[in-house]
């Protein structure tokens, strides 16, 4: 019983090495607690597992940089490892009051979140308007919104 427990303690340790070359830590444990004088060894000196590595490092919030394809911070604005800066994609998340006022206003079940271009802003009603900032008032010329009155309250935030 006690060599049972001891060979089920030891096993943990190429498991350990193991689950961090990118393999199952559990089956490493089986392996090791098994046959521990093989599976050490074994452990030590196996290639690591690239893919496993990068699927963890992905569900952990890490993201591929585009230029180099190492794996950078989700937040990163600038890779560290080629330099180049990354566009950062915005995401907004509206409450649920603010979607069924777009909803109600807009008569849909689509919520579009407006944006502005160099040359356009969009509505929430998915109308692209050209964009004069000149002008102080600026309606949609589809549903005849506020431009600043929309982009105010719902545009995306950095």
């Amino acid at each position: 019983m006690e060599v049972f427990i001891v060979a089920l303690i030891i096993g943990i340790i190429p498991a350990f090495i193991a689950q961090n070359k990118g393999r199952s830590f559990f089956l490493w444990w089986i392996y090791g607690a098994m046959l521990f004088i093989i599976a050490l060894p074994h452990a030590l000196v196996m290639k690591s597992d690239q893919k496993g590595i990068e699927k963890k490092q992905l569900s952990e919030g890490m993201k591929k940089c585009p230029y180099c394809a190492e794996m950078i911070k989700e937040d990163a604005r600038v890779c560290r490892y080629c330099g180049r800066e990354l566009e950062i994609e915005q995401t907004t998340k509206l409450s649920e009051t603010d979607i069924k006022e777009l909803k109600d206003t807009h008569d849909t079940d689509a919520v579009i979140i407006p944006y502005t271009t160099e040359t356009e802003w969009i509505c929430v009603c998915g109308t692209h308007n050209p964009l004069n900032r000149n002008e102080k008032i600026q309606n949609c010329s589809n549903c005849h919104s506020n431009r600043d009155y929309i982009l105010g309250k719902y545009e995306k935030k950095e």
